[in-house]
């Protein structure tokens, strides 16, 4: 190592080292190997004010402009350089990767949580609102059997977005419940009843017809329905309610008219006097029913049967043979006009014998067909009384 000492002004120093590389030795034909030839080296020093220093270059260095390299310089530089390279190489081959790892993949749902009514049909594109997605990136929706929409209870299903170097997931809940009410059915909605028997005897729960749900069976429904009836009220209301297990109530009204059963009508007997003909005795009637000459020609009486009047002596005249009832005839009256019923069951009515009038089964007060039955000993007749409104 060489060292050169020129010295300036103001007594400063600059000192610069220059390294001479050792010759390689070569082992094997040293002597075809010619030293290298040494820079020559400036000489002649110009004449100047300032003291400078002189350089020389040696062959293992680079100079850069005014900056000198060394190997070990280059090397690095070089290197550098191809890291440089291969950085952008890779770079480029890895730009999905490198953009997946600065963008985040994201999944977006309408709502995280969801109540379905049991029975529903769970659709989970209905409520993934935004996703933003690559085709490179794997979604991976939930599988709609995930969630059992004919049974209650809770779910809870993915959604999972994977780029290449992130992952991104959603969940949504799912409720399952039975918020509708059952159903009951009646076979009326309005019925009438006669105190008394028919209100004794009134059983509320012949009256349902059916009872249905959407979730629970029928067996599982309670049904309760009003049991204390104010009977002397002229409407009544039985109320019947269905619950199912979820607590949802369903009801139904049943309206009942209250009557008073209807009066017997009165029996009204009509006495007719009419002229019963009487034939005119035989000369040959005997006591003892055996006739002999019948100067008179009607033999009707020696054939009839004559009532015995509790003397063995004594005994009334027989009766006529033509027993009759006219003017038995259909008829109509409006509800409650009991004047025009009874004129109507006696117009016309005539007969040889007392008459009685049996009507009991007419009720005015309901509309209806009903017979009215005249009688004698001997001849019965019966009319039809419509009652209308």
């Amino acid at each position: 190592m060489e060292e050169i000492k020129v010295k300036l002004n103001k007594d400063k120093t600059k000192k610069e080292k220059i390294k001479k590389e050792k010759p390689k030795k070569i082992k094997e034909k040293p002597k075809k190997i010619k030293e290298p030839k040494q820079p020559k080296l400036k000489t002649e020093v110009p004449k100047l004010d300032k003291e400078v220093t002189w350089e020389y270059a040696h062959e293992a260095d680079l100079t850069i402009g005014e900056t000198k390299i060394s190997n070990v310089a280059k090397v690095i530089l070089i290197l550098l350089i191809l890291a440089l390279i291969g950085a952008g190489i890779f770079g480029y081959l890895k730009r999905d990767y490198i953009s997946d790892y600065i963008k985040q993949p994201a999944i977006v749902l309408s709502t995280n949580e969801v109540t379905l009514e049991v029975g529903d049909e769970f659709d989970y594109k209905d409520y993934l609102t935004d996703v933003e997605y690559l085709d490179r990136w794997a979604l991976t929706y939930p599988d709609n059997t995930e969630v059992d929409t004919s049974k209650l209870g809770d779910y809870t299903v993915q959604y999972k977005l994977q780029s290449l170097a992130n992952e991104s997931s959603s969940e949504l809940v799912v409720h399952i419940e039975d918020s509708t009410p059952p159903t009951i059915k009646l076979k009326e909605t309005m019925i009438k009843l006669e105190r008394g028997e028919q209100t004794e005897k009134f059983d509320a729960s012949k009256y349902i017809q059916e009872i249905k749900d959407n979730y629970d069976k029928k067996e599982d429904i309670e049904v309760t329905y009003t049991t204390t009836v104010d009977w002397t009220r002229d409407t009544v209301e039985i109320d019947y309610t269905v619950v199912d297990k979820s607590g949802n109530t369903g009801t139904a009204k049943l309206n009942i008219a209250v009557t008073d059963p209807p009066k017997e009508p009165e029996v009204v007997y009509v006495e007719v006097e009419v002229p019963v003909e009487t034939p005119a005795p035989s000369n040959d009637v005997s006591s003892s029913g055996s006739s002999g000459g019948n100067s008179g020609g009607n033999t009707s009486s020696s054939n009839t049967e004559q009532p015995s009047s509790g003397n063995s002596g004594n005994s009334s005249p027989p009766p006529s043979q033509n027993h009759y009832i006219n003017g038995v005839h259909n008829f109509s009256v409006k509800v409650g006009d009991l004047n025009t019923f009874t004129a109507e069951v006696q117009s016309g009515i005539s007969s040889d014998e007392t008459i009685s009038v049996d009507y009991s089964s007419v009720n005015l007060s309901v509309p209806g067909s009903y017979t009215v039955t005249y009688s004698t000993a001997h001849v019965t007749k019966s009319a039809t009384v419509t009652v209308v409104e």
